[in-house]
């Protein structure tokens, strides 16, 4: 196992340098869900002793953050292209691939607030790891496999599909100094579709698009 004690969201603090150059702590608590022996989903947050809405997810499985930390600052992006230069996922010669990436993550981080299955939660999360470390790996049964990649398959359908529009105003991306790790807070707020078209709700679309790939996402009964 990589993770020895700690995993990548389990952090005591951090500091975010804002435009202003403040310097804010933020506390993390431990995330609450388990799932393949690592910490899953969001982890509970605050700036400037204000709880940030939602948490904070972790976006980089490769790199493993102990505790307890010292605290270090990070750059905050917002999910735009010409805000998104200093995220550790950004790639100069494919911005748009960049932020494409950054628009699953956040879906998928909105998806995390849905569902109480900490089972359900694992697979998102590995979702979300996958998309920038496709080399990610579980170890889960290759039922929970099968609905983990489900999950990337969706998020790419959704945020792609022509007939929704989404508004991602909310989302911001926590880059530490060095770039050694990368935080994901708010999410995809889906805004609406042309007239004449029915489009479901996000948390529709996840039952629905389950129903599509039939047995991959269901896990085998004890």
């Amino acid at each position: 196992m990589k993770r020895i004690i700690a995993m990548v969201c389990m952090i005591l603090s951090f500091s975010v340098l804002t435009a202003s150059a403040d310097t804010i702590v933020i506390p993390v608590q431990v995330a609450g869900a388990q799932y393949a022996g690592e910490h899953v989903g969001p982890a509970g947050a605050n700036l400037d002793g204000v709880a940030i809405v939602g948490g904070i997810t972790c976006l980089d499985y490769n790199v493993t953050t102990y505790i307890p930390n010292p605290g270090f600052t990070v750059a905050i992006e917002t999910l735009d292209p010409l805000n998104l230069t200093n995220a550790r996922f950004y790639s100069a010669a494919d911005p748009d691939g960049s932020l494409l990436m950054y628009q699953e993550a956040a879906w998928l981080n909105t998806q995390l607030h849905l569902i109480a299955d900490s089972t359900v939660i694992g697979e998102i999360q590995f979702a979300i790891w996958r998309i920038f470390n496709p080399t990610a790996s579980s170890g889960a049964s290759a039922d929970n496999v099968n609905a983990e990649n489900a999950w990337m398959a969706l998020a790419l359908a959704t945020v792609t599909d022509p007939l929704l529009s989404f508004d991602y105003s909310s989302v911001i991306i926590y880059t530490p100094d060095g770039k050694n790790q990368e935080f994901i807070s708010g999410g995809a707020v889906l805004l609406g579709a042309p007239a004449g078209s029915s489009v479901p709700e996000p948390a529709a679309m996840v039952l629905f698009g389950f129903g599509l790939v039939g047995v991959a996402s269901l896990r085998k009964k004890k």
